[in-house]
């Protein structure tokens, strides 16, 4: 399975996906596989902006209806 079709089966399942937890599993580049399952696939992923405790801020994706 791909980086893709992992991260496209989370989304379907309903899962919330961010960087961090998708680092866990060797994705690094979290934004590029969104923006091709936008683009390419037509999904319709929603990023909502959480801020860490350090300060700083991360999206976490989920698919839309």
């Amino acid at each position: 399975m791909t980086q893709t079709q992992y991260v496209r089966a989370c989304l379907k399942k309903g899962r919330r996906v961010s960087s961090l937890e998708m680092f866990e599993h060797g994705i690094t580049r979290l934004s590029g596989i969104i923006y091709h399952l936008r683009h390419h696939y037509g999904m319709n992923i929603i990023a909502t902006k959480h801020k860490a405790k350090n300060g700083s801020t991360y999206a976490v994706y989920t698919l839309g209806s």
